[in-house]
């Protein structure tokens, strides 16, 4: 949190900053999302972890959200997942269909 502050106040940013995750750094790339809020420009999580429900109004953000309809390791919580984000959140929804985590 604090880099991406640094980062949106230094001289050579434009101040748009946005971020984009696999795995943890998807988790890590909503997490920005709710903690910044207007902040970031632009989120682009692939699978992660979805930011609890009551916390997903703080995001600002447009976010492009990446899910396999197959992946396993996020527990198979892509309903759960997208719902999290749906209506609070103006984004575009990926699903891979028959895909697992990665892509694998």
């Amino acid at each position: 949190i604090a880099a991406a502050r640094w980062l949106k106040a230094n001289d050579g940013c434009s101040g748009k900053i946005g971020a984009v995750g696999f795995c943890f750094g998807g988790g890590m790339v909503n997490n920005l999302a709710v903690r910044l809020g207007s902040d970031l420009s632009a989120g682009v999580p692939f699978y992660g972890s979805a930011p609890p429900a009551t916390e997903a109004p703080k995001i600002k953000a447009p976010m492009l959200l990446h899910f396999a309809s197959l992946d396993t390791r996020a527990g198979n919580r892509t309903d759960r997942m997208i719902t999290a984000y749906i209506p609070p959140v103006f984004g575009y929804i990926s699903i891979s269909w028959m895909t697992k985590h990665d892509y694998l």
